[in-house]
């Protein structure tokens, strides 16, 4: 009853109907051919770890199907971790187990003997055990971060130089006489301290990466804590088990078996050494031209943040017309969907249309996203062989549908592009400033001079103007001489317009909303809004008309906002082109055909932001790194002359290996790839150690710089082609691995073996014309 008139009760019904219904939909979730249903998400723990918390949500939701749901309702999980994990760890295992096999075929190769091969390679599985503890205790979990880039050559390098030399000790004739003990203590005390020192620059050459901030931070720290921990864990072995394993496995004068590739390839370079020797100049002249060489190639590699991490999954957004209606904007998605089915190459499809109904993600009808399970790549049989080319099949098709643009990602690379940029893509330009005509002007400015750039696609202009807006200007002076309040105004609108909740209604545990609003009828135009009667505190009743003038307009559909500063969005990609050389010749143009008004700039961000972070930060690191190398070898060799030449010959021969291979591979450079440069830099340090401390020690017997030159150079060749060697080849798998996973690693595993390589070829000529270069009598010498 709402009153009595003349007696008569005026009830509810006599004045409008009363009916069950729902709040507006705000979004939609398909599912394969089901235009309807219900999407959760399960949010982990930061800590927890991945596999032990997905094994107790298949529990639950096996609980939840097996007894709690009705018949007809099912939960089925279709996106979890667990496939991207497994899919990176088998391709993490495949490349570890591959590079140890090569390794230990080198090993054996260059000793010619089965023992002492498989002597250096104990260090392997003992110094992961200690790096796996080390990472236990700190709580690191064994991931595709940590362990993903694990160089084993560089374990064992310790090793093969401690059991060459124990071993070319042992076979030395005339000691069978000799205790077996003091053979391996001598010759493990003639290589411990160069070994120690090595192994510290190598350690050193990672420090720097705890200084970077940011995503190249939490990306490289795992792997420098493991690479770390694991060389710790491989000199312990060497300085202990290794000699412990030769004493008990080898024995004193065993004729060293001839290996005749090693002694065709030791002879060939002590012709060469020779000739290197008589003409110094012509070597360094040549490891100069080399560096140079390095430079040029650098220029034309390109450049960007961080190589694609393939989820083996895509992420497809449809950007529909801004004012379309959710009537018309679902009818589009499940044909969109269907498409995408249509694929033989894709599994499963979803659709999130619209904004989720807990207002995490706001958007408008306009925007549907659309997950998209695709087949191991293995077993695609189709026309399509890699995932650009059905990509671009799927763009091509999916072109029908006009009007509507077509922006393709993965789900955990837009999930943290979102996070970094506020925007739904990983690259974006801001415009900044006051006036939203003025930002949506210039902003379809910048968009034109986009889509002209060689190797920029799918650009889109993230509009806030083209809202249809119903405005309502109330008249206060009016609304005063009839002793109306502007509150008022706007409670009679908010229900007679939008509806306004009453009370509430209680049906057992359900409890909603009992919304009182005008019909449909009374409520569609303006003219009909503005009929709406207002009561004054007379009892006198006035049309909203008389109060306010009542209109449609054009308004701000979105206003987004950066630091408090109000900013409209250019979304793009960059396609068939390094990153670094597409934006910067995107920014000349911009700068040269878009003028900009007082007041408002420019901030070009996503992942060119962390490029040109990160990029800022190596400059920095790499002089770091290099000068820790410099004062540990100094403390080794106690005066300028030789650390000088090391990292002198270290400069004039890895680098171009290292670039070459990025170049050849079509890999642009990257903070995966600088840091791979940190790497090798250290790593060839190593090499350069081995020589030169002998060398010293050589000349410490009195034989002069020429005679200890030319010895240290071809006694040591072997342990330095093998610890080059086994480096370089312990990342040869995942320089070449092309599976899930791999992407973000290969940078990293190129540079350093393209650069080891390199580091070879020329420093076992470069560093004893360097050494004699620089050697006088008299010097204090240090091994």
């Amino acid at each position: 009853v709402l009153k009595v008139q003349n007696g008569t009760p005026v009830l509810v019904k006599d004045v409008g109907s009363v009916e069950i219904g729902h709040a507006p939909r705000l979004g939609q979730f398909g599912f394969m051919t089901q235009n309807d249903a219900v999407e959760g998400i399960v949010l982990m723990r930061t800590g927890e770890q991945t596999q032990t918390v997905l094994k107790r949500v298949e529990q639950k939701t096996a609980e939840l199907n097996n007894g709690i749901l009705p018949a007809d309702v099912k939960v089925r999980p279709y996106y979890d971790r667990s496939e991207l994990v497994a899919l990176t760890t088998h391709t993490v295992r495949d490349n570890l187990l591959l590079g140890i096999v090569l390794v230990v075929v080198v090993l054996i190769f260059f000793l010619y003997d089965v023992r002492a091969g498989l002597i250096v390679a104990t260090a392997i599985p003992l110094a992961l055990l200690f790096a796996f503890v080390c990472l236990d205790i700190k709580h690191i979990p064994a991931n595709l971060l940590s362990i993903g880039a694990i160089d084993f050559g560089i374990l064992v390098d310790g090793a093969v130089v401690m059991v060459e030399n124990i071993y070319r000790q042992l076979s030395i004739p005339g000691r069978e006489n000799a205790r077996i003990r003091d053979v391996i203590a001598t010759a493990a005390a003639e290589v411990d301290r160069p070994i120690v020192y090595a192994v510290g620059v190598i350690v050193a050459s990672f420090l720097p990466i705890y200084v970077l901030s940011g995503p190249s931070g939490r990306l490289f720290t795992p792997m420098a804590d493991t690479t770390i921990f694991a060389l710790i864990g491989a000199l312990i072995v060497t300085l202990t088990v290794i000699p412990v394993l030769c004493a008990v496995l080898l024995r004193v004068g065993r004729v060293e078996r001839e290996n005749r590739v090693y002694r065709w390839l030791q002879d060939k370079y002590a012709q060469g050494l020779a000739w290197s020797m008589e003409h110094p100049r012509f070597v360094i002249g040549g490891a100069c031209v080399s560096f140079l060489l390095s430079l040029l190639v650098f220029a034309g590699v390109g450049a960007e943040f961080m190589p694609k991490l393939d989820e083996g999954t895509l992420w497809v957004r449809a950007t529909m017309p801004y004012t379309i209606s959710f009537d018309e904007s679902s009818k589009l998605v499940p044909q969109i969907r269907a498409t995408l089915r249509s694929f033989p190459e894709v599994t499963i499809v979803t659709s999130e249309h619209g904004r989720p109904d807990d207002g995490t993600n706001p958007t408008g009808f306009f925007n549907a996203e659309f997950y998209v399970g695709l087949k191991p790549y293995g077993e695609w049989n189709g026309a399509y062989r890699t995932k650009k080319a059905l990509i671009d099949a799927i763009d091509r098709k999916l072109s029908a549908f006009p009007g509507v643009n077509f922006n393709y990602t993965q789900p955990a690379q837009d999930a943290v592009d979102e996070a970094e940029t506020g925007l739904k893509s990983s690259l974006d330009v801001k415009l900044f400033g006051t006036d939203l005509s003025v930002l949506e002007g210039r902003g379809k400015a910048i968009k034109r001079v986009l889509d002209a750039v060689p190797g920029i696609t799918h650009v889109t202009l993230v509009q806030e103007l083209g809202q249809p807006s119903l405005t309502i200007d109330v008249d206060r002076a009016k609304i005063a001489r009839y002793g109306i309040n502007v509150a008022d105004v706007n409670g009679l609108i908010e229900a007679a317009v939008g509806g306004a909740a009453a009370t509430q209604v209680v049906q057992g545990e359900r409890t909603f909303n009992l919304v009182v609003r005008l019909k449909e009828q009374y409520r569609q135009t303006p003219e009909q809004i503005g009929n709406i009667l207002v009561a004054t505190p007379t009892g006198a009743r006035v049309p909203l008309r008389e109060l306010a003038a009542i209109g449609v307009n054009t308004g701000a559909s979105f206003i987004y906002r950066q630091d408090n500063s109000r900013y409209i969005g250019v979304q793009y990609s960059v396609e068939g082109r390094d990153l670094a050389g597409a934006v910067q010749e995107a920014q000349k143009k911009v700068a040269q055909q878009v003028t900009l008004p007082a007041g408002y700039h420019i901030a070009w961000g996503g992942e060119y932001e962390e490029y040109t972070a990160s990029r800022g930060q190596l400059r920095i690191v790499i002089p770091i790194t290099l000068a820790l190398i410099f004062l540990l070898l100094f403390s080794l060799y106690q005066n300028f002359k030789f650390p000088f030449i090391t990292v002198i010959g270290v400069l004039l021969s890895a680098p171009l290996g290292g670039v070459l291979a990025l170049w050849l591979s079509r890999t642009p450079f990257s903070v995966s790839s600088g840091i791979g440069f940190l790497a090798l830099f250290g790593v060839s340090v190593q090499t350069a150690v081995v020589f030169i401390s002998y060398a010293n020690e050589l000349r410490q017997q009195g034989r002069s710089i020429a005679v200890a030159t030319r010895e240290a150079a071809l006694l040591r060749l072997r342990p330095i082609l093998m610890t080059g060697l086994v480096a370089a080849l312990g990342l040869l798998p995942a320089a070449f691995s092309t599976g899930v996973g791999s992407d973000s690693q290969r940078p990293f595993a190129l540079v350093i073996v393209g650069g080891l390589f390199s580091r070879l070829l020329i420093s076992i000529f470069l560093m004893p014309v360097l050494y004699a270069a620089v050697a006088r009598e008299g010097d204090e010498l240090e091994v």
